[in-house]
């Protein structure tokens, strides 16, 4: 039987019958002016009878403006049917709405979902540059021609560039140019305007265009500043000094641009790449801990332009953000450019050389003042290796495959679909599935930051708003084109990371470092799979809806920073040795070729004397670890002589004294100290001016039996080293050494958690389970000491924007604060280490951060080290976890 519309059969109340209509997508996917755009649409009729020419129609922005209709002349029962319908493009951003049956003809017992919509943006027409200025050339053979003044074009054999519109590399020349009136094109949508300029004092300026609206930054009216924050003081360190520009493939560099600073520009695939390099430690005077390394310029951008931050327009005419800075059109939820989160790192290969930085913004009538700001206190610190990189984007990476499942239609394939969902209805689970490919990245990479954004557009039916998604990896292999409920691979079922769906469409942002670590370190890569971490728990359609990579304006990404491994000695000599009296004489490395000793175990032969004086020697260390540290020396005087070692500064364990002499080389340890990648210093003291000492030999080692020449040792340090330590990697429940405290024990989650680790599949998760609701969380660590003239601690931490919460110097009981306590009684605690304002990846802290625990409280008899967070929200909104917890000293210690 076939049901006639605007029948009477037609016009009863059926339960049984049901449509929905559903915009699949459309091509192009990145359209421009004047194109005619194919929408792709799918109509769903549930119902016994079949119907015929029931009518669809298609309208841009309001529902009156119809753009196009049509009639479907059958429908049958149970059935989906695809159509295309045309639209004629006009610029700008618009909202497509598909109807079916908007007469309403067809009684049925739900009309909600008869309707559709998406939005899509049309670019405006444009002139194709000329081949010579679309731009990204990689490759060796490189040919530079000089065309006129200031002018040079670089030209490589069959160069590329690669057009992300249409997913491929085109031929192309590259063509950079800073005088007046020439451009570099950069291949992004809608074809970025790159303007590369030059000033005469060669500071550069460089312009932005795309979609009608400009940035511009002018380097000439930048300066680098030391800036104390709690008062705004600052002092300048350099103005913009004059430059030499180099040119090479496809990159710019300013040299000199500031004192001991270059400035380079790298075109990318996906964007231009800033990056500031400092060649040397900036020059510092006696600096509060809270002060910055500030290099300040100015942005001016488009009247038709506002500035987003943290996902919200800034309204305040000052704000500062260690985030995505975008800016956007008036009207138009994404951004035409933005700047991604600042970052530095080191020429150190460890993970503890990177760290987080922030921009300073202040906004003035279309002007941005604009500065990214560094700690002092890492670019100060004695592990630091220069140069150090101040550098905002590495890489952006972009799906190679996503789509979606439905338990609703088994075997329907959404690979082509614009969009991905997830849904937690009974009915109808949704799950999406994302594949990016992470080749290019070298293998054993140290992976600093890993961000992956997609954006949420619109959801079904009942509002998301705080709902739990969950990232998961996935564990078998899967296609975007035959990928379907029936053939779903299956997933690991701890999660990578969990986000609370946001109240308003925009990006969602997570943190899935730890998941890219994981596939550079070699694990096999098959993607991630996102689901609602409660399913079959609605019996309406809640679902999330983000833009597929079929969309092209907003295609999910995945923004990685990395630092590339390398194939390194455990040391390597530093460039220079010196002494304050006078030229040394000698000086030769040897690498010990006992079998007992490592590779990083060899001697320094001195053959010298000093004092009242040191000797000083310069070291980079490439290996972290526990060293020994051993002197052999002979001293001829009739009475003692008091020596120290210090590394950087630091004393090594305790001041020898060496007795008077007998003319007979002796060694001497001087204890163990742990070093980190970077340079040091090592330094040997004799106070005494009347009482000479002659060396010839340092060494070195991180063998713990190892005793040079197998002979005695002269001095207060025994020959055996007894060095004892403490670890926990929480991989086993604790031990009766550890107790724990929270003030809300309803809503704690101060626990062995799977959420993140360091090493291994455990970390101490410190959180809440109830947002809005404040906890006090500790865990207590207690040991006895004795015979020890130090205790080191060492660890691991991350956060996930936990608001930092200070502790005081010293306090009774509990302090809602975030840090290390310790104490001698449990009672009576004292500072050992206040937590920073961002640890958003896992990080090392050890001695060269954290102070000696015998340098702030008695290390004989019982020690308490209380680990510590203060916070109202759930990870990843708030909460720290812990790590790979370590102690170290030269006593006895016990649990």
């Amino acid at each position: 039987m076939i049901i006639p519309l605007n029948s009477s059969i037609a016009g009863d109340i059926d339960d049984t019958i049901d449509l929905s209509i559903h915009i699949v997508g459309y091509t192009p996917i990145n359209p421009t002016e004047g194109d005619s755009i194919d929408i792709n649409l799918q109509i769903t009729y549930q119902g016994i009878t079949s119907v015929e020419n029931l009518n669809v129609q298609l309208s841009c922005d309001t529902s009156d403006n119809i753009v196009n209709s049509t009639n479907i002349s059958l429908l049958i029962p149970e059935t989906s049917t695809n159509i295309t319908m045309i639209w004629e493009t006009v610029p700008g951003n618009h909202t497509l709405i598909a109807l079916v049956d908007p007469q309403n003809t067809l009684q049925e017992i739900d009309k909600t979902n008869n309707i559709d919509q998406c939005n899509i943006h049309i670019n405006e027409s444009q002139e194709e540059p000329s081949p010579e200025v679309i731009s990204i050339t990689y490759g060796d053979n490189v040919k530079y021609e000089q065309l006129s003044t200031g002018v040079i074009r670089e030209t490589i054999p069959s160069p590329t560039v690669y057009d992300k519109e249409n997913k491929e590399w085109i031929p192309a020349n590259l063509n950079l140019s800073w005088d007046e009136g020439n451009s570099l094109w950069h291949p992004q949508k809608s074809r970025a305007n790159i303007s590369l300029k030059n000033t005469v004092d060669s500071s550069g300026i460089f312009r932005f265009e795309m979609n009608g609206s400009w940035i511009e930054y002018l380097l000439h009216e930048g300066k680098m500043i030391w800036n104390n924050p709690n008062d705004n003081t600052e002092v300048i360190i350099s103005q913009v000094l004059d430059s030499t520009i180099t040119t090479h493939t496809n990159t710019l560099t300013y040299h000199t641009i500031f004192h001991n600073v270059d400035l380079s520009y790298t075109i990318l695939p996906f964007g231009m790449k800033e990056c500031f390099i400092l060649n040397a430690p900036p020059p510092a005077a006696d600096l509060p801990e809270t002060t910055v390394l500030a290099f300040q310029g100015n942005i001016h951008y488009d009247h038709n332009l506002t500035i987003w931050a943290d996902g919200t327009e800034c309204t305040n005419k000052s704000f500062q953000t260690n985030n995505i800075i975008e800016f956007r059109k008036i009207g138009e939820p994404g951004p035409v450019f933005w700047l991604s989160p600042p970052f530095a790192y080191d020429s150190n290969m460890e993970n503890s050389s990177y760290t987080s930085c922030f921009y300073d913004v202040t906004l003035n009538n279309g002007t941005a003042a604009f500065s990214v700001e560094i700690s002092s206190t890492w670019l100060l610190s004695p592990e630091r290796v220069y140069p150090v990189f101040i550098d905002p984007t590495i890489v952006t990476k972009y799906p190679v495959g996503d789509s979606f499942v439905r338990s609703y239609r088994p075997s329907d394939i959404y690979g082509s679909s614009t969009e991905f969902t997830v849904n937690p209805r009974t009915a109808d689970i949704c799950r999406s599935y994302l594949k990016f490919d992470l080749s290019s990245i070298p293998a054993d990479s140290t992976i600093a930051s890993a961000t992956l954004r997609y954006y949420y557009y619109r959801y079904w039916e009942a509002d998301p708003v705080g709902r739990m998604n969950d990232i998961h990896k996935v564990t078998a292999s899967w296609n975007e084109g035959t990928l379907c409920w029936n053939n779903k691979p299956a997933y690991n079922p701890t999660a990578v990371i969990s986000y609370i769906v946001p109240s308003s469409y925009g990006w969602i942002a997570t943190d899935i470092q730890q998941y890219v670590q994981d596939k550079v370190n070699g694990e096999t890569d098959y993607g991630l799979l996102v689901k609602d971490h409660t399913e079959q728990s609605m019996s309406l359609n809640t679902n999330p809806c983000m833009y597929s990579k079929e969309y092209g304006s907003y295609s999910p990404e995945l923004i990685i920073t990395y630092k590339p491994a390398g194939n390194y000695n455990a040391w390597r000599e530093g460039e220079s040795w010196e002494r304050s009296c006078s030229t040394p004489t000698g000086g030769s490395w040897d690498i010990l070729t006992d079998g007992t000793a490592s590779n990083s175990t060899f001697t320094k032969q001195l053959s010298d004397t000093f004092s009242g004086d040191w000797a000083e020697w310069d070291f980079t260390v490439l290996s972290h670890g526990t060293y020994y540290f051993w002197v052999r020396a002979k001293h001829y005087s009739s009475a003692s002589t008091s020596v120290r070692l210090l590394w950087s500064g630091n004393q090594i364990g305790s001041t020898q004294n060496w007795q008077q002499g007998t003319a007979e080389w002796k060694w001497t340890c001087f204890g163990s100290r742990v070093l980190y990648t970077g340079s040091g210093t090592l330094r040997i003291t004799n106070p005494s001016s009347s009482n000479w000492m002659w060396i010839d030999n340092l060494l070195i080692t991180n063998n713990v039996n190892y005793i040079p020449d197998g002979k005695g040792v002269e001095g207060s340090t025994d020959h055996t080293i007894g060095v004892t330590a403490y670890a926990e990697n929480f991989e086993n429940d604790l031990g009766r050494e550890w107790s724990f405290y929270v003030s809300e024990p309803d809503y704690q989650e101060n626990e062995r958690s799977t959420y993140s680790a360091h090493t291994g599949s455990y970390s101490w998760r410190m959180d809440v389970n109830t947002d809005n609701i404040y906890s006090l969380n500790e865990m207590i660590l207690h040991v006895k000491m004795s015979s020890a003239s130090y205790l080191s601690l060492t660890f691991y931490t991350k956060e996930y924007g936990d608001e930092q919460h200070l502790m005081p110097s010293s306090f009774m009981g509990h302090s809602d604060a975030d840090g290390i306590a310790v104490s001698n009684d449990r009672s009576n605690w004292v500072r050992l280490w206040q937590y920073p304002s961002s640890i958003p990846y896992w990080t090392e802290y050890g001695p060269l951060q954290i102070p000696d625990i015998g340098s702030v409280i008695s290390i004989s008899g019982d020690v308490y080290i209380k680990f510590q967070q203060y916070d109202n929200s759930q990870i990843p909104a708030d909460g720290i976890l812990w790590d790979d917890i370590y102690l170290e000293s030269d006593g006895i210690l016990n649990i």
